[in-house]
């Protein structure tokens, strides 16, 4: 992917038995492991993993252009419930590999920001 780009995951769960208050939780980490977004589905209500049904259900997760900055990332998954024996109901763990890169701006991968959020620089002439 482009740091321009929106980069959209999608995930198919097969769910066998509804669990109440189900959630689902991602990490995107790099390869040392640093997380550089974490986030649950409790972060927008209402939670979409309430209305899970048996069998198969297909779910996005969208990041938005210019939060990566380039390198080399893993998408971690986990599911959980309150309700669930052990509280964990299951760990996929690192689903997928991706890599983010800059060859738009000048700057390019000498980039050493967390982020790839590109500033507006404009002159105020008073």
């Amino acid at each position: 992917f482009e740091i321009s780009e929106e980069i959209k995951i999608r995930v198919t769960v097969f769910c066998k038995t509804i669990i109440p208050n189900t959630y689902a939780y991602i990490a995107i980490k790099d390869n040392e492991s640093e997380v550089y977004i974490e986030s649950d589905s409790f972060d927008y209500m209402p939670n979409c993993f309430d209305n899970l049904k048996i069998g198969e259900n297909k779910f996005e997760i969208k990041i938005k252009p210019n939060v990566l900055p380039h390198g080399d990332y893993h998408f971690y998954l986990s599911f959980a419930s309150t309700f669930a024996n052990n509280f964990m109901i299951d760990v996929p763990g690192d689903l997928l590999s991706f890599s983010v890169i800059d060859t738009q701006t000048k700057r390019g991968h000498n980039r050493k920001a967390k982020t790839s959020a590109l500033l507006k620089w404009e002159i105020l002439n008073t």
